[in-house]
């Protein structure tokens, strides 16, 4: 997306409430730049990338070593001006009824939610 920090694609997750209940931590991503909205409504499974409007990378496969070798996930690479810049729309009106999540709102979490997370994320190889 233009206007970008450092990080090279924004991270929407569905609610605050879903980040603390499933144990992800955006604390990372915030930490290298990127930018964190949560939304209520459906949560969107897809994982998407969309480079200078042009390359996609598009699809349901997690970008870690362990699932890109062990789960039966698919994600398509498209390399068409028009299909990017149709998802960029996408994303930012999607962006547009989301709100924005700060490091300070995941640094106030309750002691027991940090704790709970940090070991969650010992087993998230395993997971």
């Amino acid at each position: 997306m233009p206007g970008g920090g450092p990080c090279p694609e924004d991270v929407s997750h569905r609610e605050r409430r879903r980040i603390e209940i499933e144990g992800h931590d955006p604390r990372d991503e915030l930490e290298r730049g990127c930018r964190v909205w949560t939304r209520l409504g459906a949560f969107d499974h897809t994982k998407l990338m969309v480079v200078d409007g042009t390359w996609t990378l598009l699809g349901s496969a997690n970008w870690d070593a362990r699932s890109l070798r062990l789960n039966f996930e698919l994600n398509v690479e498209c390399y068409c001006s028009e299909l990017g810049g149709r998802l960029e729309q996408l994303v930012r009106a999607r962006i547009a009824k989301s709100r924005p999540v700060t490091l300070a709102q995941v640094n106030a979490r309750p002691l027991p939610v940090k704790l709970r997370d940090g070991v969650a994320r010992l087993f998230a190889p395993y997971l």
